[in-house]
């Protein structure tokens, strides 16, 4: 399977703050590896993380948006 797990979108939703692989705490890729490895895991994690980021920091906002 190429597209990322449950177990490891559940270790990444940790985390709404990083948006690259690069930001996240020494040994959660590793984690990572050890649940699903691919020859695109990193290219999966830092797409989930930014769309998550993203998401969450637009769900963020859009309370104080007036709507008209």
């Amino acid at each position: 399977m190429r597209q990322l797990t449950k177990k490891q979108k559940k270790i990444l939703d940790k985390y709404i703050d990083a948006r690259r692989l690069e930001e996240l705490p020494t040994g959660v890729y590793e984690q990572l590896e050890k649940i699903n490895d691919t020859e695109i895991l990193w290219s999966e994690v830092n797409r989930y993380l930014n769309d998550n980021h993203l998401k969450h920091l637009y769900n963020k906002h859009e309370s104080r948006v007036i709507r008209l």
